[in-house]
Parts: C-alpha cells; structure tokens; sequence
C-alpha cells in the first residue's frame, strides 16, 4: 500500500492541470484575448464570452481557445481592416465558436485565420468580410471543419496537407458556383478544391442555412434574409 502511496504522489506532483482563463468585456480574468493567451500556460483553454474584440491575435502556444455565447452571440474578433485576424505560430492549438472578420486587404496573406504551423484545429467559426477566409502555405495535420467562410476576397489558400471536412465555402454554395444538391440532404454533390493545393472537402455545405450558428454582422444578416 505504501508504494501506491508513493507512485500516486510523484504522479501527481508531475502532473500538469489545464487552467480556464476566461475572457469578457467586464468581469471575467481579462479583457482582451492576447492578454489571456499572454498570460496563459500550454494546455490552458481561453475561454472568451459573447462581445465585441478589436485586436490581432496571436496564438503562439499550444492553447485551446473556445468561444461562448453567453447571451449575445457568438465572440466577435475584429481585426479593424489590418493584418490578420488570428494567426498560428505554434503547434497543437485549437480556434472555435468564433465570429471573426476584419483582416487587411494586402495581397501578403492576410487572412481571418492565418495557419503557421501543424497539428491545429479551427473548428465551428464564422469567418468573414477578410482578403482570405484561411491561409496556411504548406502545413501539416491541420484541421479545418464545420466553419462558415463567408464573403472573403479569397475564400481559401492552402498548401499544407490538412483536413477539411463540413464546412461553407460561399463561393460553392450553388448550382451557379459549381455545388449541385441532386438528394436535398444540404451537401454538395462533388467535393470543394482547396486552391492552390491538392486537398478538397468532400462534404461542403450547400447553404448558408446548414450552419446552426449566429452571424452577427448585419451584412451578412441581411444575405441570409434574402437567401430565406
């Protein structure tokens, strides 16, 4: 029994425990991602509350970052038009559940999210209004999936060897782009070519309605109101 005793505790005293740092407009740990990121260990999740962000973001450790609609919608980042929205510079990181927009519009890969690195997942975002939706240029073991790229310039620049699977592409969402929905079942029937690389998605979304989340900007509202 005392050797047990003795494992238990030098397991323990090894063991590193994830951390919730929250972010929020008032009241939580921080006010702004990059400060929570800053302040962060690896394997820590940020988790940041419904509201309105203007700021680049930087991910450079291995951090899940989760997005919570605390009541109104979806957490917003906005680049204000400059550089990228969200970018990965280290590995084993993850992005979901946010509205992000807002990128620069120079032709030097601004993007909304912007993949510098491997092994990560952005999962269930909106990303929208940016020069490119996602680039990553030449990674390996990304993930991308279930997000809605949204009127981007360039809705996707990838070379990497990633995965891609569920997601809206707008620029693929009609028999006039190219996406047939013979079944009705809200997939297109030929698979979306991720440019200027080899990989696709096998199952893009026909429709914006497929996504069961919030766009906040009234842009893009007003589209869905005509789409309807």
């Amino acid at each position: 029994m005392r050797w047990l005793l003795i494992v238990l505790a030098l397991a323990l005293a090894g063991s590193t425990w994830a951390v919730a740092i929250t972010v929020c407009p008032s009241g939580c740990d921080y006010t702004t991602v990059q400060a929570a990121i800053n302040a962060a260990v690896p394997g820590d999740v940020v988790e940041v509350q419904s509201g309105t962000y203007h700021e680049n973001i930087a991910v450079n450790k291995s951090l899940r970052l989760e997005g919570k609609d605390t009541g109104s919608g979806m957490p917003l980042i906005d680049a204000g038009g400059s550089g990228s929205v969200v970018t990965f510079y280290n590995d084993n990181a993850t992005l979901e559940g946010f509205n992000i927009t807002g990128s620069g519009h120079c032709g030097c890969g601004n993007a909304g999210v912007k993949v510098l690195s491997n092994n990560n997942t952005v999962i269930g975002n909106i990303i929208h209004n940016n020069k490119y939706g996602i680039y990553e240029s030449g990674y390996k073991g990304n993930k991308f999936l279930d997000n809605n790229l949204t009127d981007n310039n360039i809705t996707v620049y990838a070379l990497g060897l990633g995965e891609w699977q569920g997601n809206h592409y707008s620029d693929y969402q009609s028999p006039a782009n190219g996406c047939e929905d013979a079944n009705k079942d809200g997939i297109c029937d030929r698979l979306y070519n991720i440019t200027p690389g080899t990989g696709n998605d096998s199952r893009p979304l026909a429709s914006l309605m497929n996504k069961n989340i919030q766009l906040q900007a009234p842009l893009i509202q007003l589209l869905l109101n005509i789409l309807k």
